[in-house]
């Protein structure tokens, strides 16, 4: 939650209020004030303030005047408070007096968590992360506090330990920046913290080494003789040990001519041209702390006796030049020879593409080189340049590079060069043949995207309207080019506001959102054209089809469905999609980023898009109905005839876990393929999505998620004139409708899909009907009973062996556990036991996984209520060893096998059985839990209250044992 207040002690002392500067009324204030932010909230002694305020000779008032200071100090806060109020502020204690960190804010806090996020960084080994956020802490504290040292230190232990934690800061910065090669990025604001602390022997030592490393070699040879000499004239003494250490080390640098990658290079070879070609690192770059990691690590593991490459690739617009450039910059200074930077402009419009003998041609002279003439060859120009390169250490970056083809020519042919290659494909011939090291340069995370917008914006320009930039962020999907081309309209059209520009950006769909990514010359649809001019017409097709799927991400045979090919055809074709980085591949499943996909969507005609959104609803109708027979149930309703007639590669399942992981994975996309079946008329098809996704959605979703969509399957239904979907999604509303508390409307449903199943002549119709009604509908149990008989009746096992199962153990409930009477009928106990395990034996001799746990937990349940824990015990703890993807089922069989273990008296089990249950539900959520117990199991117990139950009889036995206070506070739910 925002704060309204926030202080700042560092350079000056400043207040802001409500996101109003307020000015502080004397320099007494503002040293107060700094006292009470640097304690974090602690309580400040009065005598240490009247101390630090006062210095050795406070006046006989100075414990009133202190209290006045404090009134005028709260007022800065809070103007209209009355006198002698204490305000909400600063809070006074016997002892003295402190500030609400919570009503609070201060650049402190800031730098606290800074510095936090740096050492968490750094304990994982992920320096270059830790590097930006050391440097975010140094920007905060390269002044002292109040921009005055000799008060950054002074006071009786008020300030000493933020100086020094301002020297410390410095110094980690310096070890953490100088593991991933990016000192230039903290040494110039270390510089301004070591400046005044000329005395700071081990800081000056630090930096100096620093400053020889980034190849400043001068600036620390001055640094070591400016402290040298303050040392000698204020203190009469020379430097220390590891001042002339450090001095000792930056002499060494550039003292030896090397042949390899220098770690530490400082003057180039003599007598060369040492070209400095890198172009300036991005204003405002923003860190890719995981491309960032890669990179270095390559840089730290190069090898003499070879070139070190590496490839950064990634679609258009992604930073990959940026990214490279930065991380030459940080590595320039281990080559003291010189940069070299050619623009290959392997994807630019207009056949422009850089030859290979241009290229080197620009190489060569700046390398100091005679260029080439018309007759030199290609191979003969390649020598040439291997030749003048030999013995040097450069480093040489090849930007937006076309294929292996135009990058091999010029690459060096000896050790002691890195080359970094950027470009849109992935280069897979140097990865083969030359060795190079591919870094797949991903999106930028939220928080990376509003950094950037920031940066180039401005906090003011950017205003305090979080909403519209976040929708921003949302639009530009991580692009550092889109958020470069919004910053860029934001700067250059005042008229604009941030809430405007994201309207435009998240109110336009199908390629219009990319009118709003045009700035001057830039536009995202120019920049992906180029990569989608080089298409095959196959691969272009192909490419602009996958943008009417509606999910996040796709699979193989969707692709393959919606281009309308084999799949071994759709692989080639992804694949080279994927290296021409139009596509993703993450594990099976692929991704077009959001952006690219608008644009795909632009290219498409109104009859391709038709034919392609058929395919995709007829791979989605014909992959659910294979899902559907993994559960053992027989089909419901013909398929749609108009997706029938389509060729697709739907896909299969060897079991109801395959099929579960796939319905997980692709329940957003089916929805929106039921609303788009319905958009398009295709009712049967929006009805047979709905039908035979229900082993799935009943597993993992809850009524009130599934409800809306059967309601639509059912209009849908309804104009399709099929009886048969008619009367099933009838059935299927029913029991939602009612577990919902539209008890009318469920009746209505069920009565009238048994109206229709008598009507078509479908008995197993007719008896999951009145399964149904028997779960529902409010009668009393023998009613129930006589129901479900019925329904047995209609259903013989040869004919429809899973709906005779469900009956049956629904039956042995109702006989036993569900039957609301304390003193059960032992008759009626064994026939429930007997029907449960005939059920739970045609489960098995099926392999209808989903049917086995549900049977297993209804027996489980069935014998504890028979008064039989063991035995209950030993079937939930098998079941508890296998595979259950239902949350709800797992939660209640963890509940039943902690009930179970207390009456046998196993304490342990118990406990680590009740513990595993409480993380399900906070897991899940208790609320959504209870709703898929409902939905799953007909669980009617509050979870959360049973929990509460079993937590009382886990606590009570567990009291007199070893270590009982310990299981008690694990077990208690309300700890």
């Amino acid at each position: 939650m925002e704060k309204p207040a926030t202080v700042q002690v560092f350079g000056d002392v400043r207040v802001s209020v409500d996101a109003t500067n307020v000015a502080v009324p004397s320099p007494r204030a503002k040293h107060l004030l700094a006292a009470l932010v640097v304690a974090r909230g602690a309580v400040v002694a009065t005598d240490d303030l009247v101390e630090f305020l006062w210095s050795a000779a406070p006046p006989a008032s100075a414990s009133n005047q202190l209290h006045r200071l404090v009134g005028q100090v709260r007022r800065v806060f809070e103007p209209v408070l009355p006198a002698r109020s204490a305000g909400s502020f600063i809070a006074r204690s016997g002892m003295g007096y402190s500030l609400d960190p919570t009503r609070v804010d201060s650049d402190l806090a800031w730098c606290d968590a800074a510095v936090a996020r740096a050492r968490g960084h750094a304990a994982e080994e992920d320096w270059a992360p830790a590097t930006e956020a050391y440097a975010e802490a140094l920007e905060i504290v390269r002044h002292p506090v109040m921009g005055d040292l000799a008060v950054d230190r002074g006071g009786p232990g008020l300030l000493a330990e933020t100086a020094r934690a301002r020297v410390v800061i410095a110094q980690e910065a310096l070890d953490c920046a100088g593991r991933c090669h990016r000192l230039d990025r903290v040494t110039a604001l270390v510089e301004q913290v070591a400046a005044p602390m000329v005395f700071e022997e081990h800081l000056q030592a630090h930096l100096i080494r620093a400053l020889g490393q980034s190849g400043r070699r001068h600036d620390a040879m001055a640094l070591y003789d400016r402290v040298r000499r303050a040392l000698a004239e204020e203190l009469g003494v020379d430097p220390g040990e590891e001042l002339r250490a450090a001095h000792k080390e930056v002499l060494a640098i550039g003292a030896h001519p090397t042949t390899t990658v220098p770690i530490d290079a400082g003057e180039p070879t003599a007598g060369l041209r040492r070209p400095a070609e890198l172009p300036a690192r991005v204003r405002g770059f923003t860190p890719r702390p995981a491309a960032q990691r890669l990179l270095d690590e390559i840089a730290t593991r190069g090898e003499a006796g070879a070139v070190l490459i590496t490839a950064i690739g990634g679609m258009g617009g992604i930073g990959k030049t940026a990214l490279a450039v930065a991380w030459a910059r940080d590595l320039a200074h281990r080559f003291p020879d010189g940069q070299l930077y050619v623009n290959l402009r392997g994807f630019e419009a207009g056949g422009r593409v850089m030859a290979p003998d241009d290229a080197l041609n620009h190489l060569l002279g700046s390398l100091g080189a005679e260029k080439a003439t018309a007759a030199e060859s290609l191979e003969a120009r390649a020598a040439r340049y291997r030749s003048v390169m030999a013995g040097r250490s450069m480093l040489v970056l090849l930007d937006n590079a076309r294929d292996a083809e135009q990058v091999r020519p010029l690459l060096p042919g000896h050790e002691g060069c890195l080359v970094i290659v950027t470009s849109r494909n992935q280069l897979s011939g140097l990865v083969v043949h030359e060795g190079a090291v591919p870094v797949r340069l991903d999106r930028m995370d939220d928080d990376q995207s509003r950094r950037l917008l920031r940066q180039r914006v401005g906090p003011d320009r950017l205003g305090s309207d979080g909403d519209a930039v976040d929708r921003i962020v949302r639009s530009a999907s991580g692009l550092p080019l889109a958020l470069s081309i919004v910053a860029a309209r934001l700067a250059v059209e005042p008229e604009l506001t941030v809430r405007s520009v994201a309207s435009e950006l998240s109110g336009q769909g199908d390629g219009g959102a990319l009118v709003g990514y045009a700035a001057g010359h830039d536009d995202l649809s120019s920049v992906f054209a180029w990569s989608y001019d080089l298409l095959e017409r196959g691969e272009a097709q192909a490419f602009r089809r996958l943008a009417v799927h509606p999910g996040s991400e796709m699979s193989l045979q969707s692709i393959a469905s919606l281009a309308g090919l084999v799949l071994q055809t759709a692989r080639s074709i992804a694949d080279r999609l994927v290296a021409a980085s139009l596509l993703e591949r993450r594990s099976r499943w692929f991704v077009v980023h959001d952006l690219l996909r608008d644009y795909a969507l632009s290219l498409l005609t109104d009859h391709e898009r038709a034919e392609a959104e058929l395919r995709l609803v007829a791979h989605y109708v014909r992959t659910t109905r294979n899902a559907w027979t993994v559960f053992g149930r027989a089909p419901v309703g013909d398929l749609d005839p108009v997706t029938s007639e389509v060729s697709v590669e739907a896909e299969t399942f060897a079991d109801h876990q395959e099929a579960l992981d796939w319905y997980l994975h692709e329940r957003g996309a089916l929805i929106a393929v039921l609303e788009l079946a319905v958009t398009h008329g295709w009712d049967r098809a929006a009805a047979n999505v709905a039908i035979d996704w229900r082993p799935m959605n009943q597993t993992l979703d809850t009524d009130a998620e599934t409800y809306p969509h059967a309601r639509r399957a059912l209009e849908a239904a309804v104009r399709a004139g099929d009886e048969v979907l008619v009367a099933e999604l009838h059935r299927d509303l029913g029991p939602k409708a009612v577990r919902l508390g539209f008890t009318a409307e469920g009746h209505a449903h069920l009565e009238r899909a048994l109206e229709m199943y008598e009507s078509v002549g479908d008995p197993i119709g007719q008896a999951n009907v009145l399964r149904n009604m028997a779960q529902v509908i409010d009668m009393t149990m023998p009613e129930r009973v006589r129901l479900l008989r019925a329904a047995l009746e209609l259903v013989p096992g040869d004919v429809a062996p899973n709906a005779r199962a469900v009956v049956m153990s629904e039956i042995a409930l109702k006989l036993t556990v569900d039957s609301g009477s304390s003193a059960v009928d032992p008759a009626d106990y064994l026939e429930g036991e007997q029907l449960t395990r005939d059920a739970l034996d045609l489960a098995k001799a099926h392999g209808w996984n989903d049917r086995i746990q549900e049977d297993a937990y209804n027996l489980t349940c069935i014998l504890l209520a028979g008064s039989r824990p063991q035995e209950a015990l030993e079937l939930a703890a098998e079941a508890l060893q296998s595979d259950i993807a239902s949350p709800a089922i797992r939660a209640a069989f963890l509940i039943k096998a902690t009930d179970a273990a207390l009456q046998v008296e196993d304490l342990s089990l118990a406990v680590r059985s009740y513990q595993e249950a409480r993380r399900v539900v906070e897991h899940v959520g208790a609320a959504r839990l209870q709703q898929l117990l409902v939905s799953k199991l007909k669980y009617d117990d509050d979870v959360v209250e049973q929990l509460a139950r079993l937590a009382d009889r886990v606590q009570a036995p567990s009291a007199a044992a070893p270590g009982a206070e310990r299981q008690r506070a694990h077990a208690d739910p309300r700890a």
